[in-house]
């Protein structure tokens, strides 16, 4: 033979070795990537999803969170408890999306599977291969979905004690231990049996010891028995069914006709979409309460079933029509990009009535006559700017304003000329000045002495209780089950986030009264123009979206009973036409999970866009406004809800060219909010303030890893809309820190640590 030929026969004999070595896993991928595709996808998707995500790490651990009233009850009895809702429903949501994932893949890869089997693996060893992963593909996948779904859960409580690499050990020993019981009982394999009794006593004794609280220990230990308790009834379900007379003796890996399963198929079917009718209709209180990560398992159940569903039906009828398949894909294509063009939102709340002047009850009157009168001879030197992402800003604001003004007793308000506030910052702002609004209204600070050690938070309470809420479930379900389908109407996730806002603050603010009246607080449902904050004098609001079309700043103010700027005129807003809740949402459209919404003929988004942070709005307000007899130097109070670019406890970026390139884009605007405040400071007369977000400045735990523990923690803003007690309570090391430097600057009585919530429990 000539080199050539020689060559050929080795490249034969290569690949034949290399065959003979595949060939077992030969029917497993052919399943796998080719009949049960979807099944597979969905298995990825949830490992993705939950372990790569560090943002879904924040929203499972607050599962270990048990429900407060007040952000202060978060003691040291408190922090021992857990959510029993949501690590039910969590952990019901894992159970459906592991049994959908079964029942997919088993319908997927036994419907008609003798026509679509290829030659090679249709006889001999190949054959019975593919029957062993025809049994056993579907189990795998629901089982694995099922592990991945509850390790998660695990990894995410056992992380703040374990680095990765150790808590993902842990978790998989956890998980694996009672498989290996259940399928060594099974399969009667004493030496398996008892290696998966010594696995799991092993994995209890270390649950335990990594961590405080005994009701996780036990929560832990619990879940991470139902993959194996899937295993089993999937494993044992035919006999038990055919023993009760219920199924007819059929082997799992049979293959089945088309019309045997065409009821079954409507019914998969119709069961998805009643799960997505669950997710579309129910409260929002009753969807904060399901919790985002469970909505995201139950979508994932849906999808899944449905898709298996679709995808049989097409198969059957590509058999008579060749081509249709991908003409149906080519369809979808159409009207993804027809349906994909998504409306604006249209979000309303029912305006009500509200007066300018906040009422106080007949026994103080004279006495608020008299401070109202004082108040008018008072200057107004502080000019306040609030901006950052999502809740965490929100939070960071309302926070600093709301205890600034219990530690003078309300005097820090009335010294405020005007607000403006971007994005989270807009919604910290408004919690503000409308729980401070309802707070006057009911009696404010009456008997608080300024300095005083006794000195209490209510304002700040009624803030945190309305807060720090898990916001995000309401416009995540509304987001999978109406929006992403993209059904023929307006988007439904910015509705569902501002009555989230809303249904949050007025249980708050009732909760606060100290007589309960009939009628609820109108909260965010007030007109924008009866927005006072309890002022004695009108204070300045400025709330800051982006034009879409030309990039200009639009900004919804309270002044002269409601304006609107579109960037190049300003126009009075109708009065019923705007409330504070409309405003604010429009400042803050997070993106993908709040839709671009409409005013007039505006087409809007974030305000971070245009100005990262809100100073532009308030240096013309600043230029405006400022009382020309005015001898006291302006301040501006510039509350910086974002942790710091440079922190020692964050990674090192190590980007690819084309995110490299999308950084310095967002960066690009951030500079150039940061040349807006440095632009104000500049301004004649003017004295800065920064209060920032930088935990390692104020955290104080001597240990550095502890301390980057916490620090991450808070810089972890899932989507924007949530934050967990723990992340919130870590805020107020911040907090502290900021309201020190507002009393310096107000120069009197003040008890910045009166009540103070500490930093770690």
């Amino acid at each position: 033979m000539n080199l050539l030929q020689r060559l050929s026969v080795a490249v034969e004999l290569a690949f034949g070795a290399i065959s003979r070595w595949v060939d077992p896993a030969m029917p497993w991928l052919f399943l796998a990537l080719r009949r049960a595709l979807i099944a597979t996808l969905v298995a990825v998707v949830v490992a993705l999803l939950f372990f790569v995500v560090p943002q879904s790490r924040e929203v499972l651990r607050g599962l270990g969170e048990p429900p407060l009233k007040s952000l202060q009850d978060f003691d040291q009895i408190a922090i021992q408890l857990i959510n029993y809702w949501g690590y039910g429903l969590y952990s019901a949501g894992a159970v459906a999306l592991g049994l959908a994932t079964w029942y997919a893949a088993r319908l997927l890869a036994t419907v008609e599977a003798q026509l679509a089997t290829p030659g090679a693996l249709a006889e001999g060893a190949a054959a019975t291969g593919l029957q062993t992963a025809t049994t056993w593909l579907p189990r795998g996948l629901g089982t694995f979905v099922l592990g991945a779904a509850i390790g998660a859960l695990l990894y995410a409580n056992y992380t703040p004690r374990l680095s990765q690499l150790p808590a993902l050990a842990l978790v998989a020993l956890a998980i694996s231990g009672p498989l290996l019981v259940a399928a060594g009982t099974m399969a009667r394999s004493r030496r398996g049996f008892w290696l998966g009794v010594a696995a799991t006593l092993v994995a209890t004794v270390l649950l335990a010891l990594f961590t405080d609280k005994w009701r996780i220990w036990l929560a832990s230990i619990a879940c991470s028995a139902l993959p194996a308790a899937l295993l089993w009834f999937l494993c044992t379900r035919r006999r038990m069914l055919e023993r009760l007379g219920l199924s007819r003796n059929q082997l799992a890996h049979q293959p089945r006709t088309f019309g045997e399963v065409i009821v079954t198929l409507f019914m998969v079917v119709a069961a998805s979409v009643l799960l997505l009718l669950l997710l579309a209709l129910l409260p929002t209180p009753a969807v904060r309460m399901f919790g985002s990560a469970a909505a995201v398992l139950l979508f994932l159940a849906a999808s899944v079933l449905f898709l298996a569903g679709v995808q049989i039906l097409l198969r059957r009828a590509a058999r008579n029509v060749p081509g249709l398949t991908s003409a149906a894909l080519v369809v979808f294509a159409a009207g993804v990009a027809v349906l994909g063009d998504e409306s604006l939102g249209d979000e309303r709340l029912d305006a009500a009535a509200s007066d300018a002047v906040p009422a106080v009850p007949p026994a103080a009157a004279v006495g608020a006559r008299a401070a109202a009168a004082d108040a008018a001879a008072q200057p107004r030197p502080f000019y306040v700017n609030a901006h950052g992402g999502g809740l965490r800003a929100a939070v960071f604001t309302a926070q600093v304003l709301a205890r600034a003004d219990d530690a003078t007793c309300g005097s820090f308000g009335e010294k405020v000329a005007a607000f403006s506030g971007v994005s989270g910052g807009s919604l910290g702002i408004a919690t503000y000045l409308v729980a401070r609004q309802e707070h006057v209204r009911n009696g404010g600070w009456l008997g608080c002495t300024p300095g005083s050690q006794k000195t209490a938070n209510p304002l700040t309470n009624i803030v945190l209780r309305a807060l720090v809420q898990d916001h995000l479930s309401p416009a995540m379900a509304r987001l999978l089950a109406v929006d992403a389908p993209h059904l023929p109407w307006a988007p439904t996730r910015g509705q569902a986030l501002l009555d989230s806002w809303q249904s949050a603050l007025v249980e708050s603010l009732a909760e606060a009264r100290k007589e309960k009246r009939a009628d609820p607080p109108a909260a965010f449902a007030q007109r924008l123009g009866a927005l006072t904050g309890g002022m004695p004098r009108p204070v300045s609001v400025y709330f800051n979206a982006t034009n879409a079309d030309t990039g200009h700043i639009v900004w919804f103010s309270n002044r002269a009973g409601g304006q609107v700027h579109d960037g190049l005129a300003t126009y009075a807003a109708a009065a019923p036409e705007v409330t504070v809740g409309q405003a604010v949402l429009h400042s803050a459209r997070f993106p993908i999970v709040s839709p671009a919404g409409g005013f007039r003929s505006l087409r809007l988004v974030d305000g971070g866009y245009a100005d990262n942070s809100g100073t532009t709005t308030l240096l013309r307000a600043l230029r405006e406004e400022q009382a020309p007899g005015q001898t006291e130097a302006p301040w501006l109070l510039n509350i910086d809800g974002n942790p710091p670019e440079d922190s020692l406890c964050g990674d090192e970026p190590h980007n690819p060219p084309l995110l490299t390139a999308l950084r310095a884009l967002l960066q690009a605007r951030s500079a150039h909010a940061a040349l807006a405040v440095n632009t104000l400071k500049d301004e004649k007369n003017v004295q800065a303030l920064d209060v920032t977000l930088d935990l390692e400045r104020t955290i104080t735990d001597a240990d550095p890893g502890e301390r980057c523990k916490q620090v991450r923690r808070v810089n972890q803003a899932p989507l924007g809309w949530y934050m967990s007690y723990g992340a919130a309570k870590t805020l107020a090391a911040s907090v502290d820190d900021g309201v020190q430097q507002i009393c310096a600057a107000l120069g009197h009585a003040c008890t910045p640590e009166a009540g103070a919530l500490q930093n770690k429990p």
